[in-house]
């Protein structure tokens, strides 16, 4: 860091860090279920089934924490070393994109606000993979910039997006979308060949080999991730309630709503309920054909407006309200910030921003939830900020009537 302002910031974090893991932390959700059954000589287990439910990284992590502080809370420290994390993973995609502009007051401030912007930093001191996972993409991000901009290709910059993708490929089953897009984008842009693209299809399917043959070995069926057709299940059903974000898989034979542990209690192994799963997406797909396009048009638009009334920590005090008008007021400003780039023809950033912004619409309308969004929130961000920066690192301003002009 250049200028002292950045350690001090970190100081400042550090101490609002520690002062928020004051409260309890406690294991919630899935990883409860993971980590009361994850014992290192028996595997990865869900319910005390051998599971590919999602990929193994985060769970390893706690693992590797509880190993090492377990004289200690073990899960604060967690939360500490993911909130560290993210700091300097924001920091890493600011100064990648921000470059001169970097210790101007106002990208201070903007660093400060998506630094603490409270769904994300809330994250941070939870055990959760969300915060990792906004760090992962961070920095994926950042290096993509910074890659597509080398005249000549830095090794160390291609072995650093190697390394953080597979971390990306291992903490959420997305990835794979995102990697093989990130790919797509600059063999459009002709940044790399049609040969390289195989190749990055080839190291995709080296970096998850030894995950899909365990889950082969283990549990029967050659997949990265048995959580695709639960999350489809749950987002495409005769019950599925569009204003509420706790909606599970629907049996319509037995009227029955199938949660996690209603799955794991009816089936005898994570093979046997994906296959399930797999058997009512079908059925639903062929039988209800125009509820699905129903659901998909209604998610779409309850994803755009980020419109949550139902979920925990936004339904209190008309909290999600203001949530909504909040990311609608940024996607508009995104779509401006879009506009600009398009006239200053920075296509890679353009292509760049468009294409991920219509993944995040169109990939999680399947079974949309606030966190999602949050995901590309910093890298948005910078974007908006960068498409108002000049050589120099200067900003200026631009009217409304000309920002609307097409």
């Amino acid at each position: 860091m250049k200028n002292k302002i950045y350690y001090t910031l970190f100081l400042l974090y550090i101490i609002i860090l520690l002062i928020s893991l004051q409260k309890e932390v406690q294991l919630e959700h899935e990883w409860k279920i993971i980590m009361n059954d994850f014992v290192m000589d028996k595997g990865y287990r869900m319910y005390g089934f051998p599971t590919a439910y999602m990929p193994p990284f985060y769970s390893y992590y706690l693992l590797i924490c509880k190993k090492v502080f377990g004289f200690t809370n073990w899960m604060k420290m967690s939360c500490f070393i993911q909130g560290i994390i993210y700091y300097f993973s924001l920091y890493y995609l600011f100064k990648t994109f921000l470059k001169e502009g970097l210790h101007q007051s106002g990208i201070i401030i903007l660093f400060l606000s998506v630094l603490f912007f409270p769904p994300i930093f809330v994250g941070s001191v939870s055990i959760s993979s969300f915060s990792l996972s906004i760090s992962i993409l961070c920095v994926f991000f950042a290096l993509l910039y910074k890659i597509y901009n080398e005249k000549v290709v830095n090794k160390g910059d291609v072995f650093y997006i190697a390394v953080i993708s597979i971390a990306g490929l291992y903490i959420r089953y997305e990835f794979l979308f995102i990697l093989i897009l990130a790919g797509l984008i600059y063999l459009f842009l002709r940044k790399i060949n049609v040969f390289y693209f195989i190749k990055i299809l080839f190291f995709i399917f080296l970096a998850y080999l030894p995950w899909t043959i365990r889950n082969y070995m283990e549990i029967g069926k050659f997949t990265y991730a048995t959580s695709l057709n639960y999350n489809f299940a749950k987002g495409y059903n005769e019950a599925y309630d569009i204003f509420s974000s706790y909606n599970f898989p629907y049996a319509p034979e037995t009227k029955q709503n199938k949660s996690i542990d209603v799955l794991y209690k009816e089936f005898n192994s994570e093979k046997e309920i994906d296959e399930h799963l797999s058997t009512l997406n079908k059925d639903f797909m062929h039988q209800h054909p125009i509820l699905f396009l129903k659901l998909t048009v209604q998610k779409f638009v309850i994803n755009l407006l980020q419109y949550f009334p139902n979920y925990n920590g936004l339904s209190k005090h008309g909290i999600y309200v203001f949530y909504s008008i909040f990311f609608v007021i940024f996607q508009v400003i995104l779509i401006l910030a879009m506009k600009r780039l398009k006239s200053i023809r920075s296509n890679y950033l353009l292509i760049f921003t468009l294409s991920f912004y219509l993944f995040f619409l169109f990939f999680y309308s399947i079974a949309p939830m606030p966190r999602y969004f949050l995901l590309f929130y910093p890298i948005f961000t910078v974007v908006i900020v960068k498409s108002f920066q000049d050589e120099n690192g200067s900003y200026f301003k631009i009217s409304t009537k000309k920002a609307f002009k097409f």
